[in-house]
């Protein structure tokens, strides 16, 4: 992950040319997207990072981008939901259970 203000413009468009950042994310946030998704472009600087792969943005704890990666996003949201209804499930019949 490269922070955008850790790096001069030069560098930067040099890599993003030469294929090397093929993703930029919002640090604050945690989503990531494509470098030409238009929601990303309204990132402040000091909130921008970039990333070699989309491997790399999951790996640093990063979700899809819903605009530019729907697709992503779909199977991301279906997980985390999933994840949620797991926990979530023993706790509230344990609830229940101790409430009789």
């Amino acid at each position: 992950m490269i922070r955008h203000d850790h790096i001069d413009g030069a560098a930067l468009h040099r890599m993003i040319r030469d294929g090397r950042l093929t993703f930029a994310g919002n640090r604050r946030l945690k989503i990531f997207g494509r470098l030409d998704c238009r929601a990303g472009r309204r990132l402040a600087r000091a909130n921008r990072v970039f990333f070699t792969s989309r491997s790399e943005a999951e790996r640093s704890g990063y979700r899809p981008c819903a605009r530019c990666l729907p697709a992503a996003y779909d199977v991301w949201k279906s997980t985390v939901k999933s994840g949620i209804q797991i926990a979530r499930g023993p706790v509230a019949h344990q609830d229940r259970a101790t409430d009789s």
